[in-house]
């Protein structure tokens, strides 16, 4: 068994094959770790699993297309759970065009959230396009990379997963009769829309015992951190800001305090110190959300807003917003470069 190869070669089969079954089971396995490490960064906005995944998921594809897929760990674990199966070859070569545009896809999530720690909307819509594809794959056994491998070269593949590349006549109980469809297309339609009406009406949850406003002296020194790592930003630095990160996070967690705003700003101060040594960019990026929280919170709470001017800056790549203790501006986001990009936004009564 050679170590650089791709497919096996089966007799009976006038192409390289892999199993098919292997392919699916290791797509179920990525996918559920991928929709599991996504849920979790959306909620809580902490990211550290996130970098984890997109690096396995990359090695995981690189190993495939380049290596061996025998080699990949997801494939192994694929070829274990489903040892007891019956083999379903397919042709190795549509699989090799289908798993480089995994490898396409991971590359970049890689260098945005790993290397350069920037949780853009680009990686978002990238990792829901992997999800999408690998749901695809498991759970339907279709081959979104094999229908475009035959469009995009020109050739016609064969033994594509369930024929699906062969011109042939449905069976009768693959056949959709109108009733089928009729049923299908209500249920959905019932059922998204029982969805999206109870979505418009979410009710108003009850503020607990806890959550009742901290007293001004309680987020005096949170504020103060705030505005430390706002003036380090502001002079391109990133000494000490995780540091503050924390201190803020740790002391919103203990005011108890259930309101939305409040876990808002533990939540964005727990992300922030989860960047640690990361690049300027990336920290500027996730002090944007941070002070998006914050303004949120002042907003709701306004004995807190004395003292605090808001800013706006068009040209940042971030949140565009912040609050500081001097009348005279220093963006945090730009920073030296142009320190004084922005205006005054007053008065506080309006908005975030």
């Amino acid at each position: 068994m050679a170590i650089f190869e791709f497919g096996e070669e089966v007799p009976g089969y006038p192409v390289r094959v892999l199993n098919e079954r292997e392919a699916r089971a290791a797509a179920g396995i990525m996918f559920a770790c991928g929709l599991a490490m996504f849920v979790y960064s959306l909620q809580t906005m902490d990211f550290r699993y996130s970098r984890i995944f997109i690096t396995f998921f990359m090695v995981d594809f690189l190993i495939r297309v380049f290596v061996n897929p025998r080699f990949a760990p997801t494939m192994i674990l694929g070829r274990i759970a489903v040892s007891r199966q019956a083999p379903e070859y397919v042709g190795a070569a549509q699989k090799r065009f289908a798993w480089s545009i995994g490898v396409l896809l991971s590359v970049p999530m890689f260098i945005l959230v790993v290397v350069l720690g920037m949780m853009t909307a680009w990686k978002i819509a990238i990792c829901g396009m992997c999800l999408v594809l690998m749901f695809c794959e498991t759970a339907f056994g279709i081959c979104i990379g094999c229908v475009l491998y035959a469009k995009l070269t020109g050739i016609q593949p064969v033994l594509c997963p369930g024929d699906v590349c062969q011109v042939r006549q449905k069976e009768p109980i693959q056949r959709v009769s109108a009733v089928q469809s009729i049923i299908a297309a209500v249920a959905v339609l019932v059922v998204g829309g029982l969805t999206i009406q109870a979505a418009l009406q979410r009710p108003a949850a009850a503020a607990p015992a806890t959550a009742v406003s901290a007293d001004v002296g309680a987020w005096a020194p949170i504020l103060t951190d705030i505005e430390g790592m706002r003036a380090a930003l502001a002079d391109d630095q990133v000494a000490g800001v995780a540091q503050r990160a924390e201190r803020v996070a740790g002391a919103v967690e203990t005011l108890r305090d259930a309101r939305p705003t409040v876990i808002s700003v533990a939540r964005a101060a727990r992300a922030l110190h989860a960047l640690g040594d990361a690049p300027i960019a990336a920290v500027r990026s996730s002090f944007g959300e941070l002070m998006r929280a914050v303004i949120g919170h002042l907003v709701v709470e306004s004995r807190l807003q004395a003292g605090y001017f808001r800013f706006e800056c068009p040209m940042t790549p971030t949140y565009r917003r912040w609050v500081q203790r001097s009348p005279t501006m220093a963006n945090p986001y730009m920073g030296t470069r142009m320190l004084q990009c922005g205006t005054a936004i007053s008065p506080w009564s309006v908005g975030q």
